[in-house]
């Protein structure tokens, strides 16, 4: 045998028992052990710090390697341990049958208590040779990626350059299919260019640098209003109410939170949480950033503040241009108002009223105030066409409501259909006696067109009361008329005798009571009432009663129904036992699957005296001469029960009808 140097010697253990670590006692230093376990095939040596150190080998699985699982060996994991991590099935990313995410163990992470880094992640970024972060991707992976010129995500183009033969664009969201929205977040934004173009339903510019200002006093016990002088707020208009005063320690007298204004004056105003005026403690500090949103055709459909003339009526034809309407605002509440021209028509836009816009059907000028009636429709002007009303003709009537300013002969106008209409001559009404006041009175519409106050007769045609007058006006344009008042019918005064009625094609007409059929009387409350006559006559017919309340007759209709088979018996009616005597009209109806149909007829008279019911069948008949059952009565409480027994041998469905006529004790 040849004796060999110790230095040739190769020391080892070896073991095939899976998950078999040495511990430090079993192997020396630059002493290896072998696990050559067919799943944990490995290789381990001690370094040094007398550290047991995995030096080969990969461990493949689902989950990360347990050292609590060691069998006789070192139970920690070794610094530079390598993991591939199964995954099937794989990631949406991966086109493999099983995929594999690659980890490795720093023993000096998670504050030296160790843990698996995933290789990939953090600063073990993969990169492509092309140094490309965004693999191309397929259609509908979720998933940023490139595509020759253009940034994905999902496949949505979100951002894309064009070359110079496309005109040198940077296009943001291409096809509009990646988001609703484009926000740029920077603080200042410059568009140098000849053009912009801007493509929305909505731009809306909001101011990023906000507005703040201190309230200067608050007062109210329910609600309160707070002070500051030229606020500038409308109402309606959302604030932000801060957490501190001016002084930033001082807390403001509400909770800090968005707020609407209401009830704004020149100098006040109230903050509103959504549904009430709210109650402060003290003085608030408000935040106020405006905002201006235009639509497609560049129209304003909403303002922030914004300066407005101060006007304490209304302007005249000298500050607004003909076909021009302008802001002011009311020095009286500090209300913005808006005013329109029309040639020397003033009128001001409200919300108070709903008015549409029409055309002028005639040849002639339709004055201010003057009812219309609908005539037809303008293709061309997209509009209805309307003509002047009149009660006297079928044909003009009935009346939309009033022109709220003149409207040329064959030209474009306004009409307020509901709510009040402003400036007007009362003397455009007729008969407006000089010296009188015919305020809160109904307005009708005029027999031969216009307005009046005398309700039409039959004989002049259909009555229609078209408004109320708020403010008489004799000789000046001020005047004000409610048109088509929810409440207008209850205003019209009536003569002695007359109601109102439904007439088809005559809104709300007024026809006198015939003393035949009625009479009038004092009620228990003083109060006069409408009721039947005491003898009424229709045709053959004759209802009587003496008008004694006492003698009051009732009637009732009921119908009962019992199933087949039903053996129970059945309540067929019930009345008070304040009524003593009752007549009773049955009708009984028999039938069902393979039941020869039967029906039968009887009379009951029915008596009591508060404490036993007498009943008498005096009269039936039946279509196949077959009773179908018997009938009796009983007290149960305060009310006289009437009840039907059908005979056993009767199957079959069965149907009630039951007239009761009954009279008071």
């Amino acid at each position: 045998m040849t004796n060999t140097s110790p230095r040739d010697v190769i020391l080892h253990r070896r073991s095939r028992v899976k998950n078999k670590r040495p511990l430090t006692t079993d192997i020396q230093w630059g002493e290896i052990a072998v696990n050559f376990n067919d799943e944990d095939a490995s290789l381990y040596v001690k370094d040094e710090t007398n550290k047991v150190r995995k030096v080969g080998g990969i461990f493949y699985s689902d989950s990360a390697p347990d050292p609590s699982v060691v069998i006789d060996g070192s139970d920690e994991l070794s610094h530079g341990e390598l993991w591939v991590k199964r995954i099937d099935p794989p990631e949406q990313s991966s086109n493999q049958e099983e995929d594999a995410h690659l980890f490795i163990y720093n023993k000096f992470v998670n504050s030296n208590a160790g843990g698996w880094l995933e290789i990939g992640k953090f600063r073990f970024a993969l990169l492509e040779e092309t140094l490309d972060q965004f693999r191309d991707g397929t259609d509908g992976e979720d998933i940023v990626h490139t595509d020759g010129n253009q940034i994905l995500i999902n496949n949505k183009s979100v951002i894309k350059g064009e070359s110079t033969a496309a005109g040198n664009k940077l296009i943001i969201n291409d096809g509009a299919n990646f988001a609703t929205a484009v926000i740029n977040a920077s603080n200042n934004v410059i568009i140098n260019s000849d053009d912009v173009n801007v493509n929305a339903d909505n731009v809306v510019l909001s101011s990023d640098t906000s507005y703040y200002f201190q309230t200067d006093s608050v007062t109210g016990t329910g609600s309160s209003t707070f002070t500051y002088n030229d606020h500038g707020l409308f109402n309606g208009e959302e604030v932000f109410v801060e957490q501190y005063l001016n002084d930033g320690s001082t807390p403001g007298g509400l909770t800090s939170g968005n707020y609407k204004i209401s009830e704004a004056s020149l100098n006040t105003f109230k903050l509103n949480n959504g549904s009430t005026d709210v109650l402060a403690t003290g003085n608030v500090k408000i935040r106020y950033s405006p905002s201006v949103v235009l639509d497609r055709d560049y129209n304003i459909l909403q303002s922030g503040n914004f300066e407005v003339k101060g006007l304490g009526d209304f302007p005249d034809t000298s500050q607004i241009t003909d076909g021009r309407w302008d802001i002011y605002q009311n020095t009286q509440n500090g209300n913005v108002r808006i005013y329109s021209r029309t040639g020397t028509n003033i009128s001001e836009i409200v919300g108070s009223s709903v008015t549409i816009d029409v055309k002028n059907s005639t040849g002639s000028v339709i004055n201010a105030w003057t009812p219309v009636y609908f005539v037809g429709f303008d293709p061309i002007s997209k509009v209805i066409t309307i003509g002047p009303a009149d009660a006297s003709s079928s044909l003009a009537m009935k009346a939309l409501g009033l022109a709220s300013a003149s409207i040329p002969a064959n030209g474009l106008g306004v009409v307020t259909v509901y709510g009040e209409l402003k400036v007007g001559d009362s003397l455009a009404i007729d008969p407006n006696p000089p010296g009188s006041d015919e305020s809160s009175s109904v307005v009708y519409v005029k027999p031969g067109g216009g307005l009046t106050f005398l309700p039409p007769t039959k004989a002049q045609g259909q009555r229609q009361p078209i408004g109320l007058l708020l403010k008489e006006s004799v000789g000046d344009p001020n005047g004000r008329i409610f048109v088509n008042h929810p409440d207008i019918d209850n205003q019209v005064q009536l003569k002695q005798g007359y109601i109102f009625v439904g007439s088809t094609g005559d809104h709300a007409m007024a026809y006198r009571l015939d003393t035949d059929f009625f009479q009038t009387y004092i009620a228990d409350d003083n109060e006069l009432e409408i009721s039947a006559a005491d003898e009424i006559s229709f045709g053959a017919y004759e209802f009587l009663w003496d008008g004694n309340s006492g003698s009051k007759i009732q009637k009732k209709v009921s119908t009962s129904d019992e199933g087949i088979g039903n053996t129970q018996q059945t309540t067929i009616d019930s009345f008070p036992v304040t009524y003593r005597s009752a007549k009773f009209f049955v009708q009984i109806a028999l039938g069902g699957a393979g039941i020869p149909a039967n029906y039968q007829i009887t009379e009951l008279l029915v008596v009591h005296n508060d404490t036993d019911v007498n009943l008498v069948d005096y009269g039936t008949a039946s279509t196949l001469n077959q009773r179908l059952g018997d009938f009796t009565a009983n007290i149960v409480g305060n009310n006289v029960e009437i009840y039907f027994q059908r005979y056993a041998a009767t199957l079959g469905q069965i149907q009630i009808k039951t007239v009761r006529t009954a009279v008071l004790s």
